[in-house]
């Protein structure tokens, strides 16, 4: 009993964060980003940990969390269920592990993902300004100054492009075509040849995507490229265009 208890304190001694502060379950949204936390403790990327190397110190949150009275709500009780059991899996060298293993991969890679979206969403704000145009609907425009009110609806437009998309996209044609590597790079020069010849709605540029992940990084693509001042965003008969500018 007390070696189970010298190496829970060892755990928790190497959980902490940066500030020295010990990690607990309220630091952290949900029990992804705890995982995607400790992965990048470790510098490493998700494709090259293994999962049973972050068990110890997913438990030791917990357990620190449980000692503190905090609650702890169900999705990191589970998460917690489904690590035991890729460790088991592994001790018994159950096939079953590798497959477990490879799914909850994924969906750290798409969280991941996900979440740099989100977070290049609420960056847009600070970085440009909107203008609007009664003759051809709204209008985002880059300004020098970059004091920028971004309107919480326009953002809301374009991410329900997006998740209208990101609901649609056929999931079968997903497990075909997931392990293709995908980069912000090339769908922005992708993007840029088609604007040279015209206009595209923002329906044709996401209608392009072969899957969930392809979709995050074309979406990525046009706020970079937006981010440079070389597309106008246009919400005009109930479609948002996006088009080059003199900057193109």
């Amino acid at each position: 009993m007390e070696n189970k208890e010298n190496k829970n304190e060892n755990f928790e001694k190497n959980i902490e964060n940066k500030n020295g502060i010990l990690l607990k379950i309220d630091n952290f949204e949900g029990p992804l980003e705890l995982l995607l936390y400790l992965i990048e403790k470790k510098k490493l990327k998700i494709s090259e940990v293994k999962i049973s190397q972050l068990i110890d110190e997913y438990l030791a949150v917990i357990e620190r969390s449980k000692k503190d009275n905090l609650e702890i709500k169900v999705e990191f009780l589970l998460t917690a269920t489904e690590l035991l059991e890729i460790k088991a899996m592994s001790v018994l060298h159950i096939d079953d592990e590798i497959e477990t293993e490879k799914e909850l991969k994924q969906k750290l890679e798409d969280y991941k993902l996900f979440k740099e979206v989100t977070e290049k969403i609420s960056t847009m704000g600070s970085e440009f300004n909107i203008s609007y145009s009664r003759g051809e609907g709204r209008k985002i425009r880059k300004v020098e100054s970059k004091e920028y009110d971004l309107n919480s609806l326009k953002k809301e437009d374009l991410f329900n492009v997006y998740k209208k998309h990101l609901d649609v996209v056929d999931e079968e044609f997903i497990q075909i075509k997931y392990e293709k590597n995908y980069s912000v790079e090339e769908e922005i020069e992708k993007i840029k040849v088609i604007l040279f010849e015209k206009p595209l709605t923002l329906d044709e540029v996401f209608s392009r995507a072969e899957n969930k992940i392809h979709l995050v990084y074309i979406f990525l693509a046009v706020l970079d490229i937006y981010k440079e001042g070389k597309i106008d965003i246009i919400n005009k008969d109930k479609d948002i265009f996006i088009k080059r500018t003199d900057a193109y």
